[in-house]
């Protein structure tokens, strides 16, 4: 997802993977609701890969896996 900053990206995130629940409505998938799901259940729907925090430079990529 790429939008400028402030536009609710994060929060986007945060309520489609039920870490955040909506003030109003419901988030759905596959018709069920993400907060009604049990964690194990949601989490073989949804998965979410934050942004890395830049390494210094002089890491390898053997030592940063």
């Amino acid at each position: 997802m790429i939008g400028p900053n402030g536009v609710g990206k994060s929060t986007l995130i945060r309520a489609c993977s039920g870490t955040l629940r909506p003030i109003q409505g419901a988030v759905t998938i596959g018709g069920q609701d993400v907060h009604r799901l049990r964690v194990e259940d949601r989490a073989k729907l949804i998965a979410v890969v934050p942004q890395a925090v830049r390494l210094p430079e002089s890491f390898s990529v053997f030592e940063t896996c």
